[in-house]
This record gives C-alpha cells, structure tokens and sequence, in this order.
C-alpha cells in the first residue's frame, strides 16, 4: 500500500487475512515513522512488537496509531522472541477484530456414493510393463464408454522427415 490510511482500515486488512487462515508477518509503519510487527500461523495471530514493545503491552499501544500502512509478507517466518507472544482471543478484543464469515463450499459427504463406490465392478486387466507380463484390478464404471473409444488416433511415425510406417 502507497499511501497512509486510517488505523480501522488497516485493521480490516488484517482481519481478511486471518479470515483466510494465512500464515506470515503483516508490518505497519505509522506516519510517525514507527513499525509495528504481527504473526499470523493459520489465521492465528500469535507475536506481537511494536515500537521498543513487546507481547500484549505492544498489543496495547496500537490503538495509539492514527494513520499507517501495512503490508504482508506470506509464509515468511520472522525471528519473533518468547517476549512478543500474544494470546489470540485476547488480541482480536483488544483490537476489535470481528473475523469475516467463510461460507463452506464443500458439499455434504452422500453415504450412497462411498457404497456405490466401494460395491464397482472389476475387471483384471494384463499388460506388458518393461518386458513382464502385469496383472492389474481396475474398477469399471458402468457410466463411462470404454477406454478404447477415448484413446486419439496416432499419425504416422516420421524419420528425418520421411513417413517410414503408415498405420
């Protein structure tokens, strides 16, 4: 972000990214040209340290922070000390955080479908692999055509230009 924006703003950035379960170092830098340093483990806000303070005691200062920009860094793990821990329930009241509602988009498991799955037909199918004759179990699916009427057509082998089989 290029320009300082209000506190509450910069607040909701972090409250999408740990609504997403993201993992990483989002920093501030105030327009008093202070940092500030959060860590998030999958959407967790877990350390805390801001200006010469650390833990909850830094946590605390933030509401002092009239204007800044922030900026994640994914993934990047950050040397924080023992000192800089924060509770996260703690911290989401302390800084009015109220997470995004995710909607789940996986839909319900049928128990009809793990059945019909475990009860497919199967075929043994023999195959040359490297040289030695394989025996392999294959499920067939009764919806699909066979797997013969999927495979494309080869073209012609080709040798230094010149077509040497014709199939």
């Amino acid at each position: 972000m290029e320009q300082y924006i209000p506190f509450p703003q910069v607040i909701e950035q972090l409250s999408n990214l740990l609504g997403k379960d993201q993992s990483g170092v989002f920093f501030i830098a105030t327009d008093t040209n202070e940092s500030a340093r959060l860590g998030l483990t999958n959407g967790r806000l877990t350390h805390c340290s801001f200006r010469r303070l650390h833990g909850q005691e830094a946590l605390e200062e933030l509401e002092q922070i009239a204007t800044a920009k922030c900026s994640f860094s994914e993934n990047l793990r950050f040397p924080f000390r023992d000192r800089d821990s924060i509770d996260h329930d703690a911290a989401l009241l302390k800084l009015d955080i109220s997470l995004p509602a995710i909607a789940d988009d996986t839909p319900p498991e049928d128990p009809q479908t793990d059945e019909e799955e475990n009860h497919a037909p199967v075929e043994t199918r023999t195959r040359i692999y490297r040289g030695k004759v394989i025996e392999e179990t294959v499920s067939v699916s009764q919806d699909k055509p066979a797997a013969d009427t999927k495979k494309p057509k080869k073209g012609p082998r080709i040798y230094r230009g010149k077509i040497i089989e014709d199939d």
